[in-house]
């Protein structure tokens, strides 16, 4: 059986974020679920599998059908799915249906693992995969003429089937990307040529710490790939087209002494990838920093999920500008990049964001500051108690979209759902604007750019051209 794994289009954000640096730190890159999934596939049964990525597509619909039909032979398809693009995944699936009515569809992803009491409501799945999808996948393809089997396959579900979920123990028998099946050209960064980032994580699941209370994947329990596995991944990833490596954990992850676990796993096969994280403001002392340089870390993100010290608090993070102030000046003495992602419209700020957001920003370095969206996650811990009080969008709105998602308006990925995207997307503009417009930023911002050694060089060179040029006094 040929498996066809889909990575449907990107679902909308809310609310564009809007930077005060002129370089961008987004990193586009296939998903790596998907790739540990694959890599599974290949190394533990006898299946074929295929990563077709939507994103990448002008035209859904043709360039979709093109890339089926280039499959031969009997094929199933599997769309990756998470809340936020439902919508799209049921696009797929519809256009699937009505291509091909005779192959069976498969859903998996955020979704089916984290509300597998609504997977039913996606009427063009077959089958929906709810907990870790590499053994579930591999025993619905080796069983998939079998019914009966099918029945005592925990985490698979069907209509007729109860509903169940399934999480393996930890992850030492699956197996990591082997990165030479990608097509890296197609994944650029948008400002360097020639550049191809990827995406990685260390962990699956959720953290339960305070830090991380609005990310998702709250049903998850927390497991991390072994480190030593994981570093010879990031070591072969250099010779087949990946040009650095981005670590997507949420901060809760990464405590100091995990941090130098990391590190000390990257010495041990002396590292020469470049790579970067993120992490939690704060303190980070300065062998730790000497560490992360040495073992090439070259991006660092710091996420600031509010500016108010009481909510600060609250997520387990208190900092003060002073200290995070040091710390980004030793980073970028080390050669690591920094960017301050501040988030923006959270469901717990109170009146005066703005203010509180210009003011931390100016007690700041002239660093890569990033001014984001509150990230929307109903699978949260955050949601579960906000949710009421902020009036936020409910999951059946985002179901009912799935029915026909070609002409039912977007549900808004956003907190404050009475005001709407709207007026998110207005605070961050106006958050942006009093920043841009204000002296101190704009001194800040020429002084950084006169130390920048493109600035430095074009100097220098100016100087021996007046030199050469102007005739020497006797």
């Amino acid at each position: 059986m040929h498996v066809v794994l889909i990575q449907p289009p990107e679902g909308t954000a809310g609310a564009a974020p809007l930077r005060l640096a002129r370089k961008n730190p987004a990193t586009f890159a296939p998903d790596w679920d998907v790739l540990c999934l694959q890599a599974y596939l290949k190394g533990h049964s006898r299946h074929l599998s295929t990563y077709v990525d939507c994103r990448l597509f002008t035209d859904l619909e043709l360039e979709l059908e093109h890339g089926l039909n280039a499959v031969k032979g009997p094929k199933i398809i599997a769309v990756h799915t998470s809340l936020t693009n439902i919508g799209e995944s049921a696009a797929v699936l519809e256009l699937s249906k009505r291509r091909w009515p005779e192959i069976r569809t498969v859903m998996f992803g955020q979704f089916p693992s984290q509300f597998p009491e609504h997977i039913h409501a996606v009427a063009r799945a077959d089958y929906a995969l709810s907990g870790d999808p590499e053994p579930i996948l591999r025993a619905l393809l080796d069983h998939i003429d079998s019914e009966k089997r099918l029945q005592n396959v925990p985490g698979l579900n069907f209509p007729g089937k109860n509903i169940s979920t399934s999480w393996m123990p930890d992850l030492n028998i699956l197996s990591l990307p082997d990165w030479g099946r990608v097509f890296w050209r197609a994944y650029h960064h948008p400002d360097q040529a020639g550049r191809q980032p990827a995406r990685m994580r260390l962990s699956r699941g959720h953290t339960q710490e305070a830090c991380d209370r609005a990310m998702g994947l709250i049903r998850e329990p927390l497991r991390l790939w072994p480190m030593d596995k994981l570093a010879q991944s990031v070591r072969a990833s250099s010779d087949l087209g990946v040009t650095d490596i981005f670590l997507t954990d949420p901060p809760g992850v990464w405590n100091e002494g995990r941090l130098r676990e990391w590190c000390r796993a990257l010495n041990r096969i002396y590292n020469k990838q470049p790579w970067g994280l993120q992490l939690n403001p704060g303190r980070i002392e300065d062998d730790l920093i000497a560490e992360l340089a040495a073992t090439r870390c070259r991006r660092v993100d710091f996420i600031v999920p509010s500016c108010d010290q009481e909510l600060q608090e609250r997520f387990g993070v208190p900092f003060r500008a002073r200290t995070l102030r040091h710390t980004i000046s030793s980073l970028e003495k080390a050669g690591v990049e920094v960017f301050v992602r501040l988030w923006i419209g959270g469901p717990e700020e109170k009146k005066g964001a703005v203010r509180r957001a210009v003011a931390l920003i100016h007690h700041l370095p002239a660093a890569h500051i990033v001014l984001e969206p509150f990230p929307f996650c109903m699978d949260s811990p955050l949601y579960r108690s906000a949710a009421a009080d902020c009036g936020a969008s409910d999951i059946d709105n985002w179901l009912r979209w799935t029915r026909d998602p070609w002409i039912l308006d977007r549900p808004e990925a956003v907190w404050n759902a009475r005001a709407g995207a709207e007026a998110l997307q207005k605070q961050i503009t106006g958050i942006y604007r009093r920043v841009v417009r204000s002296p101190r930023w704009q001194s800040r911002r020429l002084g950084r750019l006169l130390k920048s050694s493109y600035a430095v060089q074009t100097i220098r060179e100016g100087a021996d051209w007046i030199a050469g040029r102007l005739p020497r006094r006797a």
